[in-house]
This record gives C-alpha cells, structure tokens and sequence, in this order.
C-alpha cells in the first residue's frame, strides 16, 4: 500500500502551517537603539564614526541571517551627543518619539576611575570614583561620578517602573557605572572590567549586536560574543574575553538584596524584541543614523562640509584645542555684547 506523500506545508505525521510573506515572523517591528558619543578634546579620541558603522553594520547583518526567527526587530539608531543634558533627558522622559517603548543605551565614551575628594555625605574622606566622560558645551570633558548617576537614575525610577531596558557601556574600567545602573534597577548591563584592548571591544560588540539582531536571547549573544573573542586569530586577544561582564550576576545578589534569583534568568529569556519594542504597537520609530554620519564624514571634503551641517547640530568631530578654546571666547564675547570681525 502506497501512502500519499504530503502536501505543501506538512509534514509526515504533522500539519505545519506555511510561513506568510507578510507573517510577523517576516516583518519584523521597528525599535530603536540610542547610540550615545562623546570624545572630549582633552582626553584620547575615539574613532565614533567606525564605531556607528561597526554597529549598523552588524544590526544589519544579524537582521539578514536570522530572518526567519520569532521577535525579529528592525533597529532604527538614535545618535546623539554623550551631553549630561542629552543622557538627563533620556534616563527622565525615556524615549519621547516612542513613548511607552523601552529604552537601550549604547554608550561610545571613555569611563575613567579617578581619585575623587568624597562623596557628599563624607566629602573630606579620599575615595575611588568611577565615571563617565561626557562632553560639555566646548567640546571638552565633563566627568559624571558614579554616585550623580546613580542619583539620576533613582530619581527617575522613582515614581514608576525603569525605563532603561539595558545599557551596553564599551568603554574600557566601566564595570563601576554598570554597577550603578544595576543597583537602579536596570535589567540588562554590559560592561567591561580593567582595560581591554580596542581590537577585542569591536570583535565582541560586532558578535554581540549581530547575535542579539538574529533573534537570540541576551545571555546567548553575550556568551557568542565572549566566544569570539576567546578563539580570535591573534592568541594575544583570547584573555581579554573574561573582561567582558553582563550584569547583574549570581554573586551580585550577595551584596545588593534588591537582586533575586528572577533578576539574574531574565537574561535567558530577554531578546532585542524586549530591549527595544517590550508590548508596545506603536509608529515606526525613525533613527537619525544617516544624518549623523554625513556630519562626521563632511561630505565631499572640506568645501562641501558646510552645506550639509544644518545651523545648530549636536555632531561635530574633528576638533582642536584651538578651536575649543575659540568656543570659550565667543561664548564670553556674546555676553559681553562683542562679536568676531576677523578669524
């Protein structure tokens, strides 16, 4: 006796119902991502731009070959100047072109560990502050301790759930601010511990990002991210896959109560779907990725930089200490009434 082979759609011993091309499963929602730079003039520079498009590059990349999996999100970037206004208004009002949405920081700045005079409480005791160097009106650097952060972001949890879904701080001894933002009560940090060499942070953030964008889950992106770069090509970058954390941890419960067993498995369950949509239907959100990156690039040269910067813009690479030092007297001569008559 022959049986008949199954139709389209089935297989032997089960129905399956066949992939629609306009399935949730294809048509991925829309998030999106808040890219947040800032590299001082008085401190090393920071390549921003190759970052950005290390970022895109491989959100695209991880779009394309996981097409086909469940919450598969289309990420639209948000790039703004790493400002204390800018990170303020973000950790406050969350994102205000998707309201309901949660927000995903990705910081591109330098965090330093400094010898600060105390905290408020005790400001006569030394102690180690970690911190965040943002920028300020001039281009030069404004650092944020550790305890103003934490103090913005308790305030901002304050009076309802946190907005911030989950940070990605690459930045070399930014395990201190990852910190802070656990002790807020943000889900999801990932941050580095010491001093890691720039070719193992773009190895993992590229592995990490592609990894998240095909639909994996956070705990699994990280764990092929931190594979990347423990079998990377040049032996001398395989020890710096350790440095790599993703916060909170078992251990983190011993000194924060406020951890439990529920805080540390959700990173086996989170995908990008939950950093950036959670069950929000709302608009398409619109990034700003193209713009920022035509500023940065100044498009056609010098002679065609101008035409593409609109009059006030928050992306200006490229500086000197000349021209913040510049910025500084025109700020004092417009107070002053005075104004530039020859450069």
């Amino acid at each position: 006796l022959q049986l008949p082979s199954p139709a389209d759609g089935e297989v032997a011993g089960q129905s399956v119902e066949p992939v629609s091309p306009t399935s949730p499963l294809v048509q991925p929602r829309v998030g999106r991502l808040h890219f947040l730079y800032a590299t001082p003039i008085t401190l090393d520079p920071l390549d921003v731009r190759a970052e950005l498009q290390q970022l895109q590059v491989a959100l695209q990349q991880g779009t394309t070959a996981g097409e086909r999996r469940r919450h598969q999100v289309k990420v639209e970037i948000d790039v703004r100047l790493g400002s204390s206004t800018n990170l303020l208004d973000l950790l406050t009002h969350g994102d205000a072109g998707n309201e309901g949405h949660p927000v995903f920081i990705h910081f591109a700045m330098h965090a330093l560990v400094r010898r600060d005079t105390g905290l408020p409480v005790a400001p006569e005791v030394p102690c180690v502050q970690s911190c965040l160097a943002l920028e300020d009106a001039f281009g030069g650097a404004q650092l944020l301790p550790r305890y103003v952060l934490l103090t913005w972001l308790k305030q901002s949890c304050s009076t309802r759930q946190c907005p911030i879904s989950g940070v990605f701080i690459n930045s070399c001894d930014s395990v201190g601010i990852g910190g802070a933002f656990v002790e807020a009560g943000v889900p999801h940090v990932v941050c580095c511990k010491g001093k890691v060499f720039d070719s193992a942070c773009k190895s993992f953030t590229s592995a990490f990002y592609r990894s998240l964008a095909a639909g994996r889950t956070v705990y699994e992106s990280f764990d092929y991210a931190r594979e990347a770069v423990a079998c990377a090509p040049q032996p001398g970058l395989r020890a710096e896959a350790a440095k790599f954390l993703l916060l909170p941890r078992q251990e983190d419960m011993l000194s924060n109560t406020q951890l439990s067993v529920m805080s540390v498995s959700r990173h086996y369950t989170a995908t990008l779907h939950d950093l950036l949509v959670g069950s929000v239907d709302g608009a398409p959100a619109n990034g700003n990725v193209a713009l920022a990156m035509q500023l940065f690039a100044g498009i056609g040269g010098p002679d065609e930089a101008c035409s593409c910067m609109p009059p006030q813009t928050q992306h200006f690479l490229g500086r000197t200490a000349e021209m913040q030092e510049m910025a500084r007297h025109l700020q004092r001569g417009i107070e002053r009434g005075a104004r530039v008559v020859n450069v």
